[in-house]
């Protein structure tokens, strides 16, 4: 049986409200009771995702900033961080100008109270505000580009983000890692990260630290920023609502959506009542 459960935010564990309905919450709260670890995997910062996920009422650990990020929440620090080097911080802020895309930096400043750092032409009353906790915990950047960047993230038109993506490719090659999701908090989204950086390289390293195999992951998602775990799992289970691609790359796909506790009803018929 599955010793670890990983879940996916925005489109699995959350409903469309950005909530934890109480059927899901009562069944993960109750795997928790019985032994089962709990894993967080979003692209959402610590942060955020730590309250979006406190109904829960259970011990959980989270993978952030679509694995760049694992965090104990039991000893509130990191167990790793992979930041993006300085000087490439600054290259792809430059390339982006050059576009007219306007950069927001997911940096680890969580003991600061600081969750993303935004350039100056961007306005924070646009849906920066779907992308932390409050508004005061974003910060205005100053005349440099911040340092402990995890990730940099581009809203945009689907063309311009992908024009962006191939200078990225020309310049780094395979150094970095990207990928665009359409319309994700209302808007289409580049995020860049280091090469390597996903959901299921960072599970893999704290099943590791736990002891667990393989086999004894079960991971659930909806994007393709899953698809790393989906695949990777021992039973990757993608959300009836979720992309294609991730459905058809899943070994389960729940009968039920996110806004019907499709987790709930796949968790009762694995474990049982």
């Amino acid at each position: 049986m599955y010793k670890l459960l990983c879940f996916d935010l925005d489109g699995t564990l959350l409903t469309s409200q950005k909530t934890i309905d109480p059927m899901t919450a009562q069944t993960v709260r109750n795997l928790s009771e019985r032994g089962v670890e709990i894993l967080i995997a979003t692209g959402r910062h610590v942060d955020f995702a730590m309250q979006l996920t406190e109904s829960l009422d259970c011990p959980r650990t989270i993978v952030a900033n679509n694995g760049a990020l694992l965090f104990d929440t039991g000893k509130g620090r990191n167990i790793f961080a992979d930041y993006l080097e300085n000087d490439v911080v600054n290259r792809i802020y430059q390339m982006g100008r050059e576009l007219d895309l306007h950069a927001l930096f997911y940096v680890d400043y969580a003991k600061e109270g600081t969750d993303l750092i935004v350039g100056p032409e961007v306005r924070i009353d646009g849906y920066e505000k779907n992308l932390v906790r409050n508004v005061n915990r974003i910060q205005m950047m100053e005349q440099m580009v911040p340092d402990r960047v995890l990730s940099i993230v581009y809203p945009g038109s689907i063309e311009v983000l992908t024009r962006m993506a191939r200078e990225l490719d020309d310049r780094y090659g395979s150094g970095l890692s990207h990928h665009i999701m359409a319309a994700m908090y209302k808007n289409n989204i580049m995020e860049i990260m280091n090469a390597g950086v996903t959901k299921w390289r960072a599970i893999s390293h704290y099943a590791e630290r736990r002891g667990l195999m393989t086999s004894e992951i079960a991971a659930f998602g909806d994007e393709v920023n899953d698809l790393p775990m989906i695949r990777g799992a021992g039973m990757g289970i993608a959300m009836k609502n979720a992309l294609p691609i991730v459905q058809q790359s899943a070994k389960q796909v729940t009968k039920y959506t996110n806004d019907e506790s499709g987790i709930a009803h796949q968790l009762l018929e694995i474990y049982g009542e």
